[in-house]
């Protein structure tokens, strides 16, 4: 399940700073 929630919180985290670059 801590997988899972790591897994969400770096695919968000990821996707933000491809935004924030953008």
């Amino acid at each position: 399940m801590l997988r899972q929630i790591f897994l969400v919180f770096g695919v968000c985290f990821i996707i933000g700073v491809t935004l924030g670059e953008v």
